[in-house]
């Protein structure tokens, strides 16, 4: 009974872990095929916050242009939700959808990693 118990323990442990890794690589993955086809695009890093939580972190032209602080918010908006839609694609939906990802963002960060806007795929 012991190493019944033990059998399953292993078996939920390790697969848990190869779809957590599973769901990070597929996350990499779109943001590496984004990159190249938006090669202004940098991917800073990918992380997860708590279990089936990730955050992307990417660096984008138009940050420098946000982090000015000289803009207006409409103007800021106008930046943000442009960059949302080309960050947060329906491969990156269909992701979050498949493994049930409760929170994936994709954060736009300034080169020393100051957060500028937040976008949320899924």
């Amino acid at each position: 009974m012991r190493i019944l118990v033990w059998a399953i323990a292993m078996f939920f442990v390790f697969g848990v872990a190869n779809a957590v890794g599973s769901a990070q690589d597929q996350i990499e993955h779109a943001i590496m095929n984004l990159t190249e086809k938006n090669p202004e695009l940098k991917l800073i890093r990918i992380f997860e916050t708590t279990t089936n939580n990730y955050v992307v972190e990417i660096r984008v032209p138009d940050t420098m242009e946000l982090a000015k602080g000289s803009n207006s918010r409409e103007k800021n908006l106008s930046l943000t939700k442009k960059w949302s839609a080309l960050v947060c694609t329906p491969e990156m939906k269909s992701i979050a959808k498949k493994f049930k990802i409760s929170f994936l963002s994709v954060r736009q960060v300034d080169d020393s990693g100051e957060s500028y806007s937040i976008a949320l795929c899924g």
